[in-house]
């Protein structure tokens, strides 16, 4: 007894200190139906595309043309050896070994020059060790990709879109839509979709064979889409969220925003989260607009929304990533996770 009582304020006090150190670096408030967490992050860099294969195991790629890894969840980060000559502009992994990153750079100065052109690797062994894919040359930057398994994948862009059936050995040209993707998504072996940089919208039901507009609204100006499986699924046009029951065919709005909605994700019918900018009235001559970013969330399918908005510092909606319940933002030097609840 006389040993526990001289080493109980010890263990009291370690508790205390356990406890302050994880309040300290995951502070984390409810908002709703939402907590969100905001800690620092060694990355130090602006994350332009962002991957998490779970919870903990997570990619992020950079306008430099780095690679960077973490396998806590975001908090630490490793810079991985792969050096791009140009941005890495997407990244998809298949499992804790097998992955890819895309980019390019469509575009040079002073003219006349012959632009880069698109640029893809391949690592087998979760980033340890990159191989550089041999495809097509066109003036081209790729912009997202979806794989269906370790043999069969495709990358989309600015005017190219290539194809591998064996694992990246070979890559072939194909045409969806119009070669000027900003984003594909498949939902199953068939059926997929795929936007447009101008707004345009598509969706396959052969794999990717032929591709037939989507219109929702009254015009091609579609920014963001979210599919939860076939048939329900989510797309913004003109500052609205519409929201379609049988599989794109119609649209009904659900929500309207003063500016253009960038992501959405909904975890079910119900749940769902988007996000969009408010900018100031006035940006005050030639400096930039000040905005707040506007995260708005819904539990009844968009009947009613929760509205909140965080500085433009706080949060950065150019590299995001949604996993199951989680949104992932990588800023410079923070990780902002948001879980849907």
């Amino acid at each position: 007894m006389k040993y526990i009582n001289r080493v109980l304020p010890f263990i009291l006090a370690a508790i205390v200190f356990i406890s302050s150190c994880v309040e300290e670096n995951f502070p984390a408030e409810y908002l709703g139906e939402m907590k969100y967490e905001v800690y620092s992050s060694n990355i130090n860099r602006n994350c332009i595309s962002l991957f998490f294969l779970n919870e903990e195991i997570g990619y992020a790629t950079t306008q430099e043309g780095e690679v960077f890894k973490t396998s806590n969840g975001g908090i630490k980060w490793k810079k991985l050896e792969i050096l791009s000559p140009v941005p890495l502009r997407t990244s998809c992994f298949l499992n804790k070994d097998v992955g890819y990153v895309f980019g390019g750079k469509s575009g040079c100065s002073p003219s006349p020059c012959e632009p880069f052109g698109s640029i893809a690797y391949k690592t087998s062994d979760g980033g340890e060790s990159w191989q550089k894919q041999n495809i097509p040359y066109k003036w081209s930057r790729l912009n997202s990709a979806y794989f269906f398994n370790e043999n069969n994948g495709v990358a989309v862009g600015l005017g190219l879109c290539i194809k591998t059936s064996n694992g990246g050995i070979t890559w072939q040209s194909i045409t969806v839509g119009k070669n000027n993707l900003s984003k594909i998504l498949f939902l199953n072996q068939n059926v997929g979709y795929a936007l447009d940089l101008m707004g345009g919208f598509y969706k396959t039901e052969d794999r990717g064979e032929s591709w037939k507009d989507v219109i929702i609204g009254d015009n091609k100006n579609t920014s963001q889409f979210f599919f939860i499986n076939e048939e329900s699924g989510f797309a913004s046009g003109s500052n609205k969220l519409l929201k379609t029951t049988d599989g794109g065919n119609s649209w009904n709005v659900i929500d309207s925003l003063k500016n253009s909605i960038n992501f959405i994700h909904f975890v079910n019918e119900n749940s769902g989260v988007t996000i969009s900018k408010r900018y100031a009235s006035d940006g005050g001559g030639f400096a930039p607009t000040p905005f707040k970013h506007v995260i708005k969330q819904t539990n009844d399918g968009g009947q009613t929304w929760t509205l909140t908005e965080y500085d433009e510092n706080e949060f950065n909606e150019r590299c995001l990533y949604a996993k199951e319940n989680i949104i992932y933002s990588l800023g410079y030097d923070k990780v902002f996770k948001l879980k849907i609840e």
